[in-house]
Parts: C-alpha cells; structure tokens; sequence
C-alpha cells in the first residue's frame, strides 16, 4: 500500500472513532464530550475535503492544454 492510502485509512478510523464516542456519549448524556467529539469530526472532515480539492485541483491543472493555466504554479 502506498503511504498516502495508509494515512487516508488512518483518518478515516479516526474520524469513525470520533463520530461513535461522539454518539455514546449523545445517549448517556454526556454534553462536553458530545461537544469535543463534534467539533474534531468537523474538523477532520473539513481537512479531508480540503484535500481532496486541492488534489482535484492539481490533478485538473496538470491535465490541461491550457498553457497559460499550467505555467501558474
């Protein structure tokens, strides 16, 4: 496996995790961590589709037969 895939698998555990603490903690009333386990979801979340259109982004950019779009780096 490559060594983006691993970490892309990593976070995505992680932000699992997240989201399950998070729902236990939702049923037995728990609103701090509730709060935390959103919050850091969120985040991963956010970085995650950040990456993904940054990588869309370039793979787009170096495809193109745009010149001018290519040369801007």
């Amino acid at each position: 496996m490559s060594k983006g895939l691993k970490i892309s698998i990593i976070i995505f555990i992680i932000a699992g995790s997240f989201a399950l603490f998070g729902a236990m903690a939702n049923v037995e009333g728990f609103e701090l961590i509730k709060t935390i386990c959103f919050w850091l979801g969120s985040a991963i979340g956010f970085i995650v589709m950040l990456k993904v259109l940054l990588w869309d982004w370039k793979e787009s950019k170096k495809d193109s037969k745009d010149q001018s779009f290519r040369l801007r780096k």
